[in-house]
């Protein structure tokens, strides 16, 4: 996480890279828009932009800033012509537990269902009730598969909310989190949790793909409270 730009009204850019030799993988950086957060994802980190050649799509919140929606590099369909229309990749909303955030926050990811031949099922909804949050709040979930964060256990030693991380993550953050389905918590899809001040490990396994691990990561970024969940 490169934050050296906040004082001149540059937003924080991230970087992802591959752990064993630091090669430059993905980039992130949060752009300037109004009532929501909004956060691109390139494979260029000199050339952040939608129109840059690596542009490969967005996470967007909601007003709220509670639900994100994940896209690929296509065009709004309100404007776009139909072959260019824009890809759901994933979505993402957080739930506080309790009201006076005394427990850590929910959070649920939904992404594309991938078949048993690999084959990835294609979202491009057309409108806002299209997507995947409010169809799988209405029970039309055949076409996605569902992720929530590992819920963690209390300590009594610690007063404090924990959770293992398999020796990965080695500072407490708010934005710590790993990905398990409902049915396995015990094998986390993604792992994301702070190592530094400005460093974070994130580690993605199948179904998911490294922008979508990458954009689900970002989103933690912005939904935050003060609440420390510790290793």
């Amino acid at each position: 996480r490169d934050k050296s730009g906040v004082s001149k009204k540059i937003y924080t850019e991230y970087e992802l890279t591959f752990a064993a030799n630091q090669s430059f993988l993905l980039c992130g950086k949060k752009v300037n828009t109004f009532g929501s957060a909004h956060y691109i994802i390139s494979l260029e980190n000199a050339a952040l932009t939608k129109s840059g050649k690596g542009y490969l799509g967005k996470v967007r919140s909601d007003s709220t800033g509670k639900e994100f929606n994940l896209f690929d590099h296509g065009e709004n369909p309100q404007t776009a012509l139909k072959e260019k229309i824009r890809e759901q990749l994933g979505a993402i909303y957080f739930e506080e537990v309790s009201e006076d955030h005394s427990m850590p926050r929910k959070m649920t990811v939904l992404i594309p269902q991938v078949k048993s031949d690999k084959d990835i099922i294609k979202w491009k909804p057309l409108k806002d009730q299209d997507h995947m949050i409010p169809k799988y709040r209405s029970k039309q979930r055949e076409a996605m598969m569902h992720f929530i964060s590992k819920p963690p256990k209390y300590s009594t030693m610690l007063e404090a909310y924990i959770l293992d991380f398999y020796g990965r993550v080695k500072q407490p953050s708010v934005k710590n989190f790993q990905l398990v389905p409902p049915s396995n918590e015990e094998e986390p899809a993604v792992l994301f949790g702070r190592t530094d001040k400005n460093l974070f490990v994130l580690d993605a396994k199948y179904p998911f793909s490294l922008f979508q691990a990458l954009g689900v990561a970002l989103s933690s970024f912005h939904y935050s409270y003060q609440y420390t969940l510790y290793d």
